[in-house]
């Protein structure tokens, strides 16, 4: 992939308009979703003189709900003058306006920590919000109080917070720990591998650590399954694990070469298990995790670009958050679970995110971290220049 962007950056800037117009076409055939993808791909139709084919591909991006500023591109200038030109334009617009209710949970003025997860414990009330610059597990407590759970200092493990899962049959908090680029914590001179925890629900204290050698590993979401199993996805492999029930240990199940970036999960009714896949979309791993397969989905419906995901009511809740817009979508299910027949648009584009991410369902709610804010940061930790960072917002929308 990273061969083909690089020949057609190349063919583009060399003025090689066929060129450019085939590693697109490639491009195009492995992610039929993404954003850039489709965009160039619109601009290399136009370069080579197929405004039909231009006006088809920016359709398809305008029905998978994308949205792009065209007057803002002297590429698309030749294009202006094509009957459909007005209103594809309009409709690409149109995609960016905000959508659908959600609502502030919580509310804290705390900038820079860089926000990921969040845990609900139902049985205290009490809500655990991870983050990545600052290596803290935050607790809320049920009057809003909030203090630091856990800290850099907890372990020489600790690195940034991901995802979490409170288990209150063994009266732990599971969270996965990786060393982003982005952690700014106590403990930066440690080496770079992933861990999950298991801190005590009270005290805070360690009481697992399963820690991955090796560089490449990057676990960043943990669930627990239906019957109470414990398991965590590692985005950089990427695999799925799981904790072997008396806690000794954590095994991996090996994911299908097919997948390339492994992000949220969670457990269908009949035991299988749905994976999303940041850039290719949503994959389900049969009950005896023996087979993977990439869900069927009928045209205009996006799965790609999903950080959380959230099996409710028959149906996947996905927050998208590397669409253009970013997103909250149901995507509606067939009865044998292999098929995305429709999407449901919740939220999106909401005024007051800044790069939603990870979460939990309650009841008819999903509670989610609103404001992580990853893109106020450049890839060696420091503050973008002019970025406002926001506070950290603890948002729910109505699965109703």
């Amino acid at each position: 992939m990273q061969e083909l962007w690089s020949s057609a950056s190349q063919a583009y800037r060399s003025e090689d308009h066929s060129g450019f117009f085939e590693a697109m076409e490639e491009l195009d055939r492995r992610r039929p979703y993404h954003f850039a993808t489709q965009y160039n791909s619109a601009i290399a139709h136009i370069l080579t003189e197929d405004m039909d084919g231009a006006i088809a591909k920016l359709s398809y991006m305008a029905e998978l709900g994308l949205s792009a500023n065209l007057v803002a591109d002297e590429d698309f200038a030749a294009l202006r003058v094509h009957p459909d030109y007005e209103a594809v334009a309009a409709h690409l617009l149109a995609n960016d306006e905000p959508l659908g209710q959600s609502q502030i949970v919580h509310y804290f003025d705390i900038t820079g920590a860089l926000p990921e997860g969040v845990a609900l414990d139902q049985a205290s009330g009490a809500l655990f919000i991870s983050t990545v610059r600052s290596g803290k597990i935050l607790r809320v407590a049920a009057n809003d109080e909030i203090t630091d759970f856990v800290d850099g200092n907890t372990h020489p493990a600790m690195g940034g917070i991901l995802g979490m899962a409170v288990d209150n049959p063994r009266g732990l908090l599971w969270a996965a720990v990786s060393m982003a680029d982005l952690y700014r914590g106590a403990n930066e001179a440690r080496t770079a591998h992933s861990s999950l925890f298991a801190f005590d629900l009270n005290s805070g204290a360690v009481r697992h650590h399963f820690e991955l050698e090796g560089e490449d590993h990057f676990l960043g979401e943990v669930m627990l399954s239906p019957e109470g199993e414990i398991y965590a996805s590692d985005s950089g492999m990427p695999i799925l694990y799981r904790v072997a029930d008396d806690l000794s240990s954590m095994e991996p199940i090996p994911m299908d070469t097919d997948i390339i970036n492994l992000q949220g999960f969670d457990f269908g009714l009949d035991g299988r298990i749905y994976l999303a896949d940041y850039l290719q979309g949503i994959f389900v791993l049969s009950p005896d995790h023996s087979e993977i397969t990439a869900l069927n989905v009928v045209e205009g419906v996006n799965p790609t670009g999903i950080d959380g995901l959230f099996f409710y009511e028959g149906a996947l809740i996905g927050i998208q958050n590397a669409t253009r817009p970013q997103r909250i979508v149901r995507f509606v299910l067939s009865d044998d679970g292999n098929d995305i027949t429709a999407t449901e648009v919740l939220v999106s584009n909401h005024p007051l995110w800044d790069e939603p991410t990870l979460g939990q369902v309650v009841g008819d709610q999903l509670i989610y971290n609103g404001t992580s804010g990853w893109g106020d940061y450049t890839d060696a930790g420091d503050v973008v220049d002019d970025a406002e960072l926001d506070p950290i917002r603890i948002m729910s929308v109505d699965l109703n």
